[in-house]
């Protein structure tokens, strides 16, 4: 009978041994699995196996991975407000800015010349009044500035305060 015991007991641990190493290896492949779906910091969960509600067929692996999930929605959580309370957009660039992001000196020089305003003063006109889209278009079109620069440097001063009609 000792023998039958003994033989039960090894069996039965040879077994639970071989179901811990399972599991642990499948632990690690849902810790790299997250892992890499999370390196960038701001993908908590993104396509990660993470099923809260489905309870069918638990067993010690499934407990692990809802315990992976709920530590990842935890860290999305967290990382998802570090990143809209940590950053700030940068601010506006002032008129003179996106003239000289965009512009040559030479064309900026021009831009004043044609508005009968000296370099300094330029801003202060554009700021001061409404400015007319189309006109100021084919303005830049016509010293030179490069059709695809144009539409950024109309939003620029747009979000640097110049109105246009």
């Amino acid at each position: 009978m000792l023998v039958a015991v003994t033989i039960s007991t090894v069996s039965a641990t040879t077994t639970m041994t071989a179901y811990a190493a399972e599991h642990s290896d499948r632990s690690d492949e849902i810790k790299d699995t997250i892992k890499a779906k999370n390196d960038d910091g701001r993908q908590a969960i993104a396509d990660a196996d993470c099923n809260p509600g489905d309870t069918s067929g638990v067993v010690l692996g499934d407990i692990n991975q809802a315990q992976d999930c709920d530590a990842l929605a935890a860290n999305r959580d967290i990382t998802e407000q570090e990143i809209t309370d940590g950053e700030e957009e940068p601010p506006a660039l002032t008129c003179e800015e996106c003239f000289e992001k965009f512009l040559t000196l030479e064309q900026i020089e021009e831009v004043a010349d044609r508005n009968e305003v000296g370099v300094g003063e330029l801003c202060d006109k554009f700021l001061e009044s409404q400015a007319v889209e189309n006109n100021l278009r084919l303005l830049f079109v016509s010293i030179g500035v490069d059709e695809e620069e144009i539409d950024p440097l109309i939003e620029c001063l747009k979000t640097a305060g110049v109105e246009f009609i």
